[in-house]
């Protein structure tokens, strides 16, 4: 509940600031592009839904999901659009490479759930395509005893921490960057370590107990 519309809207922000600053950058005579408005439009879209969304939510997305990432894929492809690589100077290759590192931040989660996921399928005798409920980041963490937003929250941290570091190249030098995401990085990751209690983990029968049952 709230994962798909929320990581969506960290993405989409993400974009807005970045289309924005890219816009300030060219000396665009309005800000209001076209990229600007689609993804604030997303943004808007996300937050909405996640009011009926959040858990315990009260409306399923289905499969909205893939129309969400269509849509951020479709901006990023705006946004190539509109760079005049004479106008950037310095800031040229990191500016041409944020259309494409965006919309991989913001799906970066989502991927290495799928690869780690896939790993722990194979590696128990069954099919990477055999749906489960013990493979997935939130249905371990939630094996272990926490409740669906603190679940949701620790994926939406994780997007984040991809994110905004990403926009932060079209203005700050990446050592700069690097060196003040470096401690977040640490501390968010020792804040999902911790999440991760032993002994609150259900046991391996539980879990395909589980799996009968759903």
């Amino acid at each position: 509940d709230g994962l798909a519309a929320g990581t969506i809207a960290i993405g989409a922000g993400a974009f807005f600031v970045y289309s924005y600053l890219l816009s300030r950058i060219m000396g665009a005579t309005s800000y209001a592009t076209t990229a600007s408005l689609v993804v604030i439009a997303l943004l808007g879209v996300c937050l909405g839904f996640l009011w009926f969304n959040f858990h315990p939510s009260s409306i399923m997305m289905g499969g909205g999901a893939e129309t969400l990432g269509l849509v951020l894929a479709s901006a990023s492809i705006i946004v190539t659009g509109q760079i005049d690589p004479s106008v950037l100077g310095t800031q040229q290759l990191f500016v041409g490479i944020l259309p494409i590192l965006l919309p991989l931040a913001v799906i970066f989660i989502p991927v290495l759930n799928l690869i780690v996921a896939s790993i722990r399928r194979i590696a128990r005798g069954t099919s990477p395509f055999h749906a489960d409920r013990t493979s997935h980041f939130h249905d371990r963490l939630i094996a272990r005893g926490h409740s669906h937003r603190g679940v949701v929250a620790i994926m939406w941290m994780w997007t984040a921490i991809v994110c905004v570091p990403s926009v932060a190249l079209l203005i700050f030098d990446w050592w700069k960057i690097a060196l003040s995401t470096l401690p977040v990085f640490v501390i968010a990751l020792v804040a999902t370590v911790r999440q991760f209690p032993t002994s609150h983990y259900r046991s391996r029968e539980d879990e395909e107990k589980i799996n009968v049952e759903l």
